[in-house]
């Protein structure tokens, strides 16, 4: 089994997606299985961060956010074969309008807790791996979306959550033993806690996720 990583820059782009399939394709595991760990589109959290606080200063987010969304789905109008073009453009929309939602309820209230804005920026990964387990599945073989959330297990450190090792191992390998998979395309960054909340790991959390999975396995 092999575990590779791709940061933001690398996925940041069609041309740069494109070069990742090449690498994936080059990489493939003996084995039969290869972990791709994979971080938000460059520059997407830092635009989620700006959304937060321009959302807890009560102004609108609506061009920002749709922004964001048409730099996704262009990427994969260009990159996905169009008979597969329904069920990527319909999961990213879904999680669009859950973020959209999240957005509503900070501007209402007009603050975000740490946890809240975990949630928010847990999506940068989320969209950026959907989307990547597309391309992966089109190119190279059998991919799977993993939502490291339900794998990686920590505390309630909101911000910079501390790993649960024993725990995160179990879930690891049992997903692993129950999903059986050519590729699996995991968010990088992104956790959660005993009680299902999002956390995220800080600065170099995509690494981090990348170490964490090749130790449990």
């Amino acid at each position: 089994m092999k575990v590779l990583k791709f940061g933001g820059t690398s996925v940041g782009s069609s041309e740069a997606i494109l070069a990742v399939i090449r690498i994936v394709k080059s990489m493939k595991s003996d084995t039969g299985k290869t972990i791709i760990v994979c971080s938000a589109m460059h520059g997407v959290t830092a635009a989620l961060i700006d959304l937060i606080d321009n959302a807890v200063r009560g102004k609108s987010v609506s061009s920002e956010l749709k922004a964001l969304e048409v730099k996704h789905y262009e990427v994969v109008r260009k990159l996905l074969e169009v008979k597969r073009h329904n069920h990527a453009l319909l999961g990213l929309k879904l999680m669009f309008n859950e973020l959209e939602e999240l957005l509503t309820g900070i501007k209402a209230i007009g603050e975000a807790s740490m946890r809240v804005r975990d949630k928010v920026l847990s999506y940068g990964e989320l969209l950026s791996c959907f989307m990547i387990s597309h391309f992966i599945n089109q190119n190279c073989g059998e991919a799977l979306f993993v939502d490291t959330r339900k794998l990686i297990r920590t505390d309630s450190n909101f911000g910079k959550a501390n790993v649960n090792t024993p725990v995160t191992r179990k879930l690891i390998n049992k997903y692993l033993d129950e999903n059986v998979a050519q590729y699996y395309v995991c968010t990088g960054f992104i956790a959660s806690n005993g009680q299902g909340d999002t956390t995220t790991l800080g600065r170099g959390g995509s690494d981090y996720t990348a170490a964490i999975i090749a130790a449990a396995t």
